[in-house]
């Protein structure tokens, strides 16, 4: 492969989606395989590491969630005036210590 003799540290291959085709990929591939799950993919991680693959890359998929949560948020507050999307909120002590860490 001409990425992994170029210096490449994986080889990544967005848009696999299949069990099989991952497997083969991950045997073929004389290198690390990276795929992307939570976009078209949507196998976890322990079963793709099972399958062989050596990194798993998110994309988008953490700004997306983190948005949908968003919108369920205001869509709460416009529909019924509730909070009840603060119930698995993280306490603003504990995010304090997190960025003081």
């Amino acid at each position: 492969m001409r990425y992994l003799e170029a210096g490449a540290d994986c080889v990544f291959v967005p848009g696999v989606v299949e069990l099989g085709a991952i497997r083969r990929l991950a045997t073929a591939i004389p290198g690390p395989l990276n795929v992307v799950a939570g976009l078209a993919n949507t196998i976890d991680a322990p079963t793709l590491f099972s399958l062989g693959v050596k990194r798993v890359s998110l994309g988008g998929s953490l700004a997306r969630a983190a948005l949908s949560m968003l919108e369920r948020a205001g869509r709460e507050l416009h529909d019924s005036g509730t909070l009840g999307f603060l119930d698995s909120a993280i306490g603003y002590a504990d995010l304090q210590r997190r960025f003081s860490s």
